[in-house]
């Protein structure tokens, strides 16, 4: 078998749920930073599949989805999401099934499918906290310049959410609405940690919440706080400059073996078709999968520095 054929397909199912995911997840703009949450939502009224929601909540995946698309930015049902994984994975085993004519790399693709909207939005979570990460010691400064002109707390959380950018304005005007609907600030700001999982914000929400009991200068210690935040970035990307040999050889760990296998089967087609057709070479093959996975981990866990 010709492995170009599956390997245009399968690239050609990854473009396709990236574009779906893309074109229905759209990314924030600045002018959205503001707007109400019922505002936002006014064009998703109901439940697009009521039934299909029921049968998540009786599995407990609806609250975990909730959280991963509110963390990701994304303002989808729950329910969409599992439809398209659902259709993801339908295409992947028509693809492999019907059109291959094998049974395995139907299971491989319909897995894929299903996988791959998750992990977009897995993406998608991580990159905005990042960005939330990096915006928050000028949030800091701007927070701590506020409160030294006379601002109330609530006052310069709205000069935040009025003048940075997403997504760090959109969290404090959730914080916003929270407070106008009758939450304290300090539940808003534990629905914040909650919602972010950032241990920057745990911190500067935990050196909030002291203050408000002890008293102290909140606009000095939010200064601390930034600084202190500052140097953590700052040795992260050290750390990140003397692991990046290390991330390279697992690179280099994955995609060698692949690549070469693409290689020989370009120029001499049929060499490997043993490797599937034969019960000694699938057991090599698998062998190998579970050997490049293990070497993949074990170098993403030894170049794992919490900081």
């Amino acid at each position: 078998m010709n492995l170009l054929p599956i390997l245009a397909i399968f690239i050609l199912i990854a473009g396709l749920g990236v574009a779906v995911v893309y074109l229905l997840f759209p990314a924030g703009k600045p002018a959205e930073a503001t707007q109400a949450p019922a505002r936002r939502g006014a064009s998703r009224k109901c439940d697009p599949a009521p039934s299909l929601s029921c049968l998540l909540q009786r599995t407990g995946l609806w609250q975990r989805l909730q959280w991963d698309l509110m963390r990701a930015g994304v303002m989808l049902w729950p329910s969409e999401v599992a439809a398209i994984c659902a259709g993801s994975a339908a295409l992947g085993w028509v693809v492999g099934r019907i059109v291959l004519r094998q049974t395995l790399m139907g299971l491989l693709l319909a897995a894929a499918g299903l996988a791959m909207p998750w992990m977009l939005i897995q993406a998608r979570k991580a990159r905005r906290l990042k960005e939330l990460t990096q915006q928050l010691p000028s949030a800091l400064g701007m927070l701590a310049s506020s409160l030294r002109t006379g601002y109330s707390l609530l006052r310069a959380f709205q000069v935040l959410a009025e003048e940075m950018e997403p997504p760090l304005a959109t969290e404090m005007q959730r914080v916003l609405d929270e407070t106008a609907v009758g939450f304290s600030l300090e539940q808003a700001l534990t629905n914040l940690v909650r919602r972010t999982q950032s241990a920057d914000i745990k911190l500067v929400v935990t050196a909030v919440q002291i203050q408000n009991q002890v008293g102290g200068n909140l606009a000095e210690i939010l200064d601390r706080t930034a600084a202190l935040i500052r140097e953590r970035f700052q040795l992260a990307h050290e750390i990140a400059a003397i692991t990046a040999e290390g991330r390279l050889s697992t690179l280099v760990l994955v995609g060698m073996p692949i690549g070469l296998a693409v290689i020989i089967n370009v120029i001499s087609p049929g060499y490997l078709t043993p490797l599937w057709t034969d019960p000694l070479g699938r057991l090599m093959l698998g062998v190998a999968a579970v050997m490049l996975t293990t070497g993949m981990l074990l170098i993403r866990r030894m170049l794992n520095v919490q900081i």
